[in-house]
């Protein structure tokens, strides 16, 4: 789902975005049962000796990070450090659905700069390297983006079973076919293993409704069929959570081979249907027989049908006989 602002929502018909990413009708679901983190006080600066930096007046800001976001940055605090000594800032205590936190820092009040490269775990402090700071990267964010997940990303609260059903595919004509059902998946922060995910399919033939009956399926088997439903079941495991990125219903048959013998052309051109349909339209190909200057070539070729062309070297469409195999599924 694009993310689009809430005002806009309201006057979609007085929607909020949820922290599963779902649009749901305001009162259904208050969007403050999932509310954003607040941001932290102002961080705690100490010093410690270490390096051999001139001595500083260092200011510095503090955010949390969730999985949904970051908070906007805490108040400012400042300190002296002496000359061969380190700034340390402590952990803000936890909140919410806090994962982490960031540390800003600059030697010039209201220019901090983001100084570690992945979130600092809750509980750990943070102390200046002896190389000084770094000045080329992220300022604190301007927008508090925490309180939930972005729908394809990830979600970290779900329900305890799911299913998507695809939309119904007509292969044309009934036939043994094979059925192939694959889904990608990716897990979301902090998650781990293989998710449990299973497959199920609904087929019917020609002049049959749909009996509405998926049968469990193994991910790939043949079955005597026109009409599918796909579909996929996801039974969320804590720990294991995972986002279903693709979910891929695919329906193929062994390749097919038919052949015409001594087929005869008329001069313009020749149109034949196959003995058997094919699914897609096959590869044709033809060659002239009993003439060996006349060429061949074949148009308007389709699932069930070509029209088969013989030329003479003036390029005239003087017709002739002509075996040919079509090849496909």
């Amino acid at each position: 789902m694009t993310a689009v602002n809430a005002s806009l929502f309201d006057l979609l018909g007085g929607f909020h975005r949820h922290y599963t990413g779902v649009l749901t009708p305001r009162g259904a679901q208050g969007v403050d049962a999932y509310a954003q983190i607040a941001a932290p006080a102002a961080p705690v600066l100490s010093q410690i000796g270490g390096g051999a930096l001139s001595a500083a007046t260092l200011y510095a800001k503090i955010t949390l990070v969730g999985p949904g976001g970051e908070t906007t940055a805490s108040s400012e605090a400042s300190l002296a450090v002496s000359a061969g000594n380190l700034l340390t800032i402590a952990s803000p205590a936890a909140a919410g659905n806090a994962t982490g936190w960031n540390a800003y820092v600059a030697n010039a009040s209201g220019a901090e700069r983001l100084q570690n490269a992945t979130p600092i775990a809750l509980g750990n402090s943070w102390t200046e390297p002896a190389s000084g700071l770094l000045t080329a990267t992220a300022s604190p964010p301007g927008a508090n983006t925490t309180g939930w997940d972005v729908f394809n990303l990830f979600v970290p609260d779900p329900v305890s079973a799911c299913s998507y059903i695809a939309d119904p595919v007509d292969t044309g004509f009934d036939a043994e076919l094979r059925v192939f059902l694959a889904a990608q998946y990716g897990l979301g922060p902090g998650q781990s293993g293989v998710p449990s995910l299973s497959y199920a399919i609904d087929t019917w033939l020609t002049g049959q409704s749909d009996p509405a009956i998926f049968a469990s399926w193994p991910s790939v088997g043949y079955v005597s069929m026109r009409y599918l439903r796909g579909k996929l079941s996801y039974a969320p495991v804590p720990g294991a959570l995972a986002y279903i990125a693709d979910f891929v219903p695919t329906i193929d048959t062994a390749p097919t081979v038919e052949t015409g013998n001594s087929l005869v052309v008329a001069p313009g051109g020749t149109a034949i249907v196959f003995p058997e349909q094919f699914h897609i339209a096959p590869q044709v190909v033809g060659n002239c027989i009993g003439n060996a200057a006349l060429s061949v070539t074949v148009a308007a070729v389709s699932a069930t049908g070509c029209t088969f062309h013989v030329w003479n070297s003036s390029g005239t469409d003087v017709g002739g006989t002509v075996n040919y195999e079509a090849i496909g599924e």
